[in-house]
């Protein structure tokens, strides 16, 4: 077999492994809906605890607490995958939104980022340990007053609102780029949707 030939089959099979750097690769994948999942859990947690009382309370906040640190795992692999060589992809859109693409999701993973560490700390400011299924992770620092505790948590609950409101924006822009604009943006992170046909 010549090198053009076994230049054709790698091309291919790099195609069909999303790897023609026009597509995401799996790893990618799983990531950004690992992430959206536990976003949405988190946020859903964190909006109807105060609706129970215990036990059903109590187990709504360890969920929301070791979602946390699950969460906390994803943001960093997402990170560090990224940042490696060969996992970056063309965009599709030109001039502003391309711009505006890439602005939204740096600020999503600098925001996700924030509301993790705000999570951490918030939780030890109150001299608590954090619940991951079970497994105490004990505060490093001690207790903050009542005041600076309450503040820590209304920052991560801000942060909280504003990943939401942006993320709910971004799946939106998705949804446009999809069935108006009808180009892949949507597939080439939901593969398993159709390509829009051509109007």
């Amino acid at each position: 077999m010549d090198r053009g030939t076994e230049a054709v089959i790698d091309s291919v099979a790099g195609i069909a492994e999303g790897d023609d750097a026009m597509h995401y690769d799996r790893v990618s994948i799983a990531l950004h809906w690992a992430t959206a999942a536990l976003v949405i859990a988190q946020f859903v947690t964190a909006q109807t605890w105060g609706w129970f009382d215990r036990p059903t309370h109590r187990f709504l906040v360890i969920t929301h607490m070791s979602l946390g640190v699950l969460l906390t795992a994803v943001i960093v692999a997402r990170l560090v995958w990224r940042l490696l060589p060969g996992h970056r992809v063309a965009p599709l859109t030109a001039g502003w939104q391309t711009i505006a693409a890439r602005a939204v999701h740096g600020l999503l993973y600098l925001l996700l980022a924030a509301e993790a560490v705000l999570g951490w700390i918030g939780r030890w400011s109150e001299g608590k340990p954090l619940n991951f299924f079970g497994l105490l992770l004990q505060p490093p620092f001690a207790a903050w007053s009542r005041e600076e505790h309450h503040m820590m948590m209304e920052r991560h609950e801000l942060v909280g609102w504003i990943i939401v409101v942006l993320a709910f924006g971004h799946a939106l822009a998705a949804l446009y780029h999809h069935y108006h604009v009808r180009d892949r943006v949507l597939v080439r992170m939901a593969p398993w949707v159709k390509a829009p046909l051509a109007r």
